[in-house]
């Protein structure tokens, strides 16, 4: 019972007493359990226990009366729909926003064991949700089959890779003394060229897109050309011509080792990370970085960096904007 009736409720004893002298008993707050709300913040849900599992709510307006769900996101022959809990499960909406319902969770995780689900909200892209889970938006891409381009909507369902499921695979010791020039095969778009013991992927316009390897002890000489160079016609007046794998890391002085790079993100953040891997090489650990840049059209400058690492297995990843902060 609600205070303010709680309070009439004693005063209208109080008056008959006062009129016939019998005292009347007040009964005690009556307390209910809702399973319908979500005990977060109260709200009404249609689903009991409100939030479940490990799936969040979208935490979006209401949803326009008779506008279109969004088209669900598919997995070979699966598919979550989002949006008024379409056919083939997803996401069920609610008056505030859209859920996953106990039992899309649980055909979720058995269709998908090493993953987990996560609803796009407003305003989210595929690099926004991968840093959110510390992902790169290459690995999300993958691991949904999308394009990194790709356009989300509010109430698509996104997999989310395990830790586990995300490691590198154990691979020999590069050869670092074998000349090592020629064009990888591969069955990606990308053609790959190989230099002191890193993988380097370069697109059809001749920009790096993907550089990994463990870390070298050795050091190598630098290309003052190729670092004058990059960006071509897109560096800016503020740029360094900085390297994707320092030459202090026997990084190669080719020129898709090299990118525009901002200098005080040059001199700063990315310093501080290179410094970083020297100080865990020192300390006798093992190293293996992938490096993905993140590009606008057809510009050769970067606008992002994303970072993955291992320090001894254990992974790491920050992302960094190639501008003044850094980050």
């Amino acid at each position: 019972m609600p205070g303010g009736l709680q309070r009439r409720s004693r005063d209208t004893a109080f008056s008959i007493y006062l009129r016939t002298g019998q005292r009347v008993a007040v009964g005690p707050i009556e307390l209910k359990f809702n399973p319908y709300h979500d005990p977060r913040n109260g709200r009404f849900t249609f689903a009991p226990g409100g939030s479940v599992g490990n799936a969040a709510p979208r935490r979006a307006a209401r949803p326009t009366p008779g506008k279109t769900p969004p088209k669900p996101v598919k997995w070979g022959g699966d598919s979550f729909a989002g949006g008024g809990g379409g056919s083939g499960g997803g996401a069920g909406a609610t008056g505030d926003g859209y859920w996953l319902n106990p039992k899309e969770v649980a055909d979720f995780k058995r269709k998908h064991p090493t993953m987990k689900p996560v609803v796009v909200e407003p305003g989210d892209t595929m690099h926004s949700v991968a840093r959110a889970n510390h992902l790169t938006a290459a690995e999300l891409a993958s691991a949904n089959r999308m394009s990194v381009d790709a356009k989300l909507k509010p109430g698509d369902v996104l997999a989310i890779p395990s830790p586990k499921s995300r490691a590198p695979k154990a691979a020999p010791a590069p050869d670092l003394t074998a000349p090592v020039t020629g064009v990888v095969a591969t069955r990606d778009p990308y053609r790959h060229q190989v230099r002191n013991g890193y993988d380097y992927a370069i697109d059809d316009g001749d920009r790096m897109r993907r550089a990994k390897g463990v870390l070298s002890n050795e050091t190598a000489r630098r290309s003052r050309r190729n670092q004058a160079a990059a960006g071509g016609t897109d560096r800016l007046p503020s740029d360094d011509g900085g390297h994707y794998i320092a030459a202090r890391f026997n990084g190669p002085r080719d020129a898709f080792n090299h990118f525009a790079q901002d200098s005080n993100f040059n001199r700063g953040a990315y310093r501080q990370l290179e410094e970083r891997w020297a100080r865990a090489q020192r300390a006798g650990h093992r190293v293996y970085v992938d490096i993905v840049p993140e590009y606008r059209g057809a510009s050769k400058r970067p606008y992002a960096i994303e970072v993955t690492w291992y320090d001894n297995g254990e992974r790491r990843f920050r992302a960094f904007s190639n501008s003044k902060k850094g980050q």
